[in-house]
Parts: C-alpha cells; sequence; structure tokens
C-alpha cells in the first residue's frame, strides 16, 4: 500500500505489476494488515509506471458481490479498461466496505460466461 499527498491509497501488486485505487477508508481498513507507506510523490509516479492502476475499488455500490456455486464470493469490478473481472475475496468483509449489496447467487458456469476474465483474488493478507 501506498500512498502521496493529493492521491488515493493504492493496493499495490508485486507480483501482478498492477494496483487499485482504493476508494474510502473502509476498503482500507479492510487489509488494517498491510502498512501503507507513506512516499514522495516522485516514488509514488515511478511506484505507478512499473505498477499501474487498473480499477478503482469505489465504495458507492457499484461493484457487484456474487455467489458462484461451489466458490468463494467473488466481487464483479470494472477495470479502466472498461472490461469486467471476477476477484475472488476472503473474507468476505470486502463487500461492505465497497457496499457490494447482498451476495448475488449464480451457477458458476453461467457467472464464469458473464465474466469470463479472471483478476487479482483479494484476500485480507497473503
Amino acid at each position: 500500500m501506498i500512498q502521496t499527498q493529493g492521491y488515493p491509497v493504492v493496493a499495490v501488486f508485486s507480483d501482478r505489476k498492477e494496483s487499485f485505487a482504493l476508494g474510502c477508508i473502509e476498503i482500507r481498513n479492510t487489509w488494517e494488515k498491510i502498512p501503507v507507506q507513506v512516499v514522495s510523490s516522485s516514488t509514488y509516479n515511478s511506484i505507478q509506471s512499473t505498477h499501474p492502476v487498473i480499477a478503482d475499488l469505489p465504495c458507492n455500490g457499484s461493484v457487484r458481490a456474487y455467489a458462484p456455486t461451489g466458490e468463494p464470493g467473488a466481487l464483479v469490478v470494472r477495470h479502466r479498461n472498461g472490461m469486467y473481472y471476477r476477484h475472488y475475496i476472503h473474507p468476505l468483509d470486502f463487500i461492505g466496505a465497497l457496499k457490494a449489496g447482498d451476495l448475488i447467487p449464480i451457477d458458476v458456469s453461467n457467472f464464469r460466461t458473464i465474466f469470463p476474465k479472471r483478476g487479482t483474488d483479494f484476500r485480507v493478507y497473503r
């Protein structure tokens, strides 16, 4: 997690060379075991050049939560490229933080057909 003045906290997934902009303190608190590093704007920009923000995690209900049969809960997030990706989550605390509503039951094959692109799994800690 990194932050600099005037920009949102960003969750950096170094193994995937990507990051996500966090839209509120509630989603940040979900990852509270991971410290936020306050960095200079040049360091922030340098990290962003190698690990760009691929999606925003807004806390306004625009992210939907699903319960595909036989799989863990999942969020469907619209990435900055306009595509929707499924992100499996553990625990389900992410749902409340993002105000994603109730889990929508769905058959796993339909879920994978509707949302074929799988993104990074979100866990409280790695």
